[in-house]
């Protein structure tokens, strides 16, 4: 029965761990407009997907204002309405958080995080009880930095295949990034919960997308100009001041003011109270090239947008007659005539140099310069790229290294079986050489001996040869 329990315990813990833990959202994504200095009433529903009870539920963000929810049990949904306060039109994503009470304890794990390319590490974002260690492994054929962001002090750099380990002793937060070069490539956060206590996991937090648009309601502003007419020389410059008057009873939001290129504006994109009026000086600088542009009258126009009827001004302008070819201008119009010009040709390189994506065939003058404004994920992929291509080719000049160690061995290996070859050769020849002369020798012996034994036998047969002679002719004599 003992062991059934167990058993049974087992299963159940297991199915606990493998289920998705965290608190559901539904719907996911809300989509919705909300009228400026109001508060704005959405809807959803809050599952607890989890095996603790959450408490003190509540938003990350104060412009997303959730009712009490002191608790919420395993399986219990709580339909919720909240208050949206921003009065800022765009794409949201709110977290929505609750407490759980945990007896955990230390579980002295483990993490290995092994950083195998430029993509990023996995698990990036994730959470671990104090105690929990934490180990990254470089498997990038690089120098890996690893930051911690907030303090943007380094924590180890990394060779490949080295290592670093990190002891959690106490609850935090730990946001780091992953450098090559200097350059950061992944950002990653890693939460150290305690285990014991009432704990809150941003990895069970609920999501919700919300989609708002800001409708700021009407007003009306009038406006008037001091002077609608003027007559302004060549190079010279005329202020005057437009007042704006709120004379609704709500306010007026981002109040634009645009038009020619002759104008310029002190303020601009501003918000008007009810009731409250605001004058702002305008400098109108005529930008005039050629003579026969003077001796002219112009209409400047003055537009003015908002939460408002559009407002257009109209105001007339007096070039007289000047000859632009003699014309001398001082310092301090120039400076004015080239902020004029700077107005109508922003992105000119006389102004104020700001970069914008020009894309331009130079036609093999690889030295003509030029601007070009990248996109901060085309920066990424350039220095990914660029750092890959590094990799690369230190990969094949390693390559190239090991090959040429390794053709280097075998000349060598060569070179030594040439030598043990000769060696053998030599040590074969002067045996060769040894056996020669001892044949020489041994044969000019045998010679020489028989020669003499030749010779012996000649003098022996010869001795007696005369012997017989004499005594043959002894016994003829006696006979």
């Amino acid at each position: 029965m003992k062991l059934n329990n167990l058993l049974f315990f087992s299963i159940c813990i297991f199915f606990i761990s493998s289920v998705s833990a965290n608190l559901v959202i539904t719907p996911i994504n809300i989509t919705t407009d909300k009228y400026a200095e109001t508060d704005k009433q959405i809807s959803f529903q809050i599952y607890n997907n989890d095996a603790y009870t959450y408490y003190n539920i509540s938003s990350s963000s104060n412009d997303l204002v959730l009712p009490t929810i002191s608790s919420l049990s395993s399986g219990q949904t709580a339909n919720v309405t909240a208050l949206l306060k921003t009065d800022v039109s765009g794409d949201y994503n709110y977290k929505i958080k609750g407490l759980y009470y945990t007896t955990i304890g230390n579980s002295n794990t483990t993490h290995i995080l092994n950083i195998t390319n430029y993509n990023g590490i996995s698990p990036c974002d994730f959470s671990i009880i104090q105690g929990d260690t934490i180990k990254w492994q470089s498997l990038v054929n690089n120098v890996v930095v690893i930051k911690n962001t907030d303090t943007n002090t380094q924590i180890a750099s990394l060779n490949l295949n080295e290592t670093y380990t990190f002891n959690t002793v106490s609850p935090l937060i730990l946001n780091y990034g992953l450098y090559v070069g200097g350059f950061l490539f992944t950002s990653c956060k890693i939460t150290v919960l305690d285990g014991n206590g009432y704990v809150n996991d941003p990895s069970n937090d609920g999501s919700l997308n919300t989609k708002i648009n800001v409708i700021f309601n009407p007003t009306s502003v009038t406006a008037n100009v001091s002077v609608n007419n003027y007559t302004i020389p060549v190079t010279q410059t005329q202020d005057g001041v437009l007042t704006l008057n709120n004379t609704g009873n709500q306010t007026a939001y981002k109040v634009h003011l645009e038009g020619s290129s002759w104008l310029s504006f002190t303020s601009n994109d501003f918000n008007l109270l009810p009731g409250q009026s605001k004058p702002i000086i305008y400098t109108i600088t005529p930008l005039i090239y050629s003579t026969n542009d003077t001796n002219k009258t112009y209409s400047v126009n003055l537009g003015i947008t908002g939460n408002f009827n559009t407002i257009n001004q109209s105001i007339l302008v007096t070039i007289p007659y000047e000859d632009i070819s003699n014309l001398n201008i001082n310092t301090s119009n120039f400076t004015q005539l080239l902020s004029s010009f700077c107005l109508l040709y922003p992105y000119s390189p006389f102004c104020n140099g700001t970069q914008q994506v020009v894309y331009k065939y130079i036609n093999n003058a690889s030295d003509e310069p030029f601007n070009v404004t990248l996109t901060r994920n085309q920066v990424n992929q350039l220095w990914l790229y660029m750092i890959s291509q590094t990799d690369s080719i230190t990969t094949a000049t390693n390559y190239i290294k090991e090959s040429r160690a390794t053709d280097s061995a075998k000349i060598n290996s060569t070179d030594s079986a040439l030598i043990e070859i000769k060696q053998s050769l030599q040590v074969e020849k002067t045996a060769r050489e040894s056996t020669t002369e001892n044949l020489l020798i041994w044969g000019s012996l045998i010679f020489i001996s028989l020669a003499i034994v030749v010779i012996c036998s000649i003098v022996y047969l010869t001795k007696q040869k005369n012997k017989m002679r004499q005594l043959t002719e002894w016994s003829d004599k006696n006979d």
